[in-house]
């Protein structure tokens, strides 16, 4: 295996120096190299597939001779297991398009992973160029080729009793070989959750951060950063009742060359609690609020409020009929506004079995606000 990794990269050195090869013969080297190291270390599965497809149109593009269009599809994977209880996977996906105009485009992209007990590591990478049209002041505008490479990996790690991990990390760069350059983008992005459970309660936390670059101008980098965070807690079942509380937090902010444009913060909370510990009375109470804050530049909004709080009893004296009452407030508003709007609910419910498939029943509902 070692003999073999230093040819290998001893050919690669040598091509490197020589002269420049064409794109497709350095995808096919790439495969090549892929499938030889493979089969020298005796992979135990290898698996893929190969679509092609044609399809005609009546409609003809400006520039072509008739309406058809070619469109192919294949990828080939290689598995095998690593230190006995892990698994690594080569992988090669490839699309090719072909239209009638004449312009083609195709996209390969690279994967490799190692998984085991309790974590998995997957990476993937594609580069590939389309045509794009960039105005540039001129009313016709000018078609250009824009290259993109894009970089994805992931990290995630679940072993039971223990809090989750999620790394998710992804990396773009768009750009062209004009002269006058049209496009040269850079997007880096960063996603962090973890979570963790035990019983009746749970927890989990998420951050998210986008770095997007236009390197034609001077570096003046747009971030946007966000943090969210949930806790949840249920109350064990018993004769006396239950309840649930859940906890939320969310916030996030813009900035623009080291300098903050905007921040927004959102939390809520939902309660509840229900009991029927005295036979044939039933009651539950329930709230949630929502709070919601801004700030764009230095000027910072009121914090706005949406509450709703409730509470019901039931009484079923016989198993034909039940009343139900229920008090409710509705709070919104921010500021010093605030429109609370109250009101009270009284239904009454009767049924009657007469025979098997036949049965009335005569419900009375009366709202007050």
């Amino acid at each position: 295996m070692r003999a073999f990794l230093s040819q290998a990269f001893a050919g690669l050195d040598r091509i490197s120096t020589a002269r420049p090869l064409p794109k497709r013969v350095r995808t096919v080297i790439v495969l090549a190299v892929t499938c030889g190291l493979a089969g020298t270390v005796h992979a135990e599965r290898w698996y893929g597939n190969l679509v092609l497809t044609a399809q005609r149109t009546n409609t003809i593009p400006v520039g072509a001779t008739d309406g058809s269009m070619y469109l192919g599809h294949a990828n080939v994977n290689v598995e095998d297991v690593l230190f006995y209880k892990n698994r690594f996977r080569l992988a090669g996906n490839f699309d090719w398009r072909r239209e009638a105009s004449g312009y083609r485009e195709f996209r390969p992209i690279y994967y490799a992973d190692l998984f085991g007990y309790g974590y998995a590591i997957n990476t993937s990478y594609s580069p590939y160029k389309r045509k794009s049209l960039w105005l540039g002041g001129s009313p016709t505008g000018t078609v250009v080729e824009v290259f993109t490479h894009d970089w994805r990996s992931t990290v995630a790690v679940t072993v039971p009793k223990y809090p989750t991990l999620s790394v998710v990390y992804n990396r773009t760069r768009s750009f062209d070989k004009e002269l006058l350059t049209a496009s040269n983008y850079l997007q880096r992005a960063l996603v962090v959750e973890s979570g963790y459970s035990r019983n009746l309660y749970s927890a989990r936390g998420n951050y998210y951060l986008v770095q997007n670059e236009d390197l034609r101008n001077q570096y003046r980098p747009d971030i946007v950063k966000a943090a969210s965070g949930t806790v949840s807690g249920t109350s064990p079942a018993s004769r006396l009742g239950n309840a649930s509380v859940t906890l939320n937090y969310y916030d996030t902010r813009r900035s623009l060359a080291d300098t903050n444009i905007s921040r927004g913060h959102t939390s809520s909370i939902a309660a509840m609690a229900a009991s029927s510990y005295i036979k044939r009375v039933s009651a539950a109470m329930s709230y949630s609020g929502r709070f919601t804050g801004s700030t764009v530049g230095s000027i910072s909004s009121p914090t706005s409020r949406s509450e709703t709080i409730s509470a019901s009893v039931g009484y079923a004296p016989t198993s034909y009929f039940d009343f139900q009452a229920i008090k409710g407030y509705q709070i919104d508003g921010g500021g010093h506004q605030y429109d609370i709007q109250e009101y009270v609910s009284v239904t009454a419910n009767a049924s009657r079995y007469l025979r098997q498939g036949v049965e009335t029943r005569m419900s009375f509902t009366r709202t007050l606000y």
